[in-house]
């Protein structure tokens, strides 16, 4: 997810996070899944992902990270 310099520091990215999260909840959904390019998880370790694994995706490391859910 990007956010331009003017709008970061304003939550945009944790309450679509939320969103999605609750989204999920409701449609039954158990496990989400995301990659990043911040190998150290970045925001999204602070916001509860954990870290599964690093591979190499289009030529560019990344790590796969997941968030178990409520349902």
């Amino acid at each position: 997810m990007y956010v331009s310099k003017s709008h970061r520091g304003k939550k945009i990215v944790e309450a679509i996070i939320d969103r999605i999260i609750s989204l999920a909840e409701q449609l039954g959904v158990s496990k989400l899944y995301l990659q990043t390019e911040y190998l150290d998880g970045g925001l999204y370790s602070c916001l509860g992902w954990n870290p599964i694994e690093k591979v190499t995706y289009c030529g560019l490391e990344v790590l796969v990270m997941e968030r178990e859910l409520t349902v």
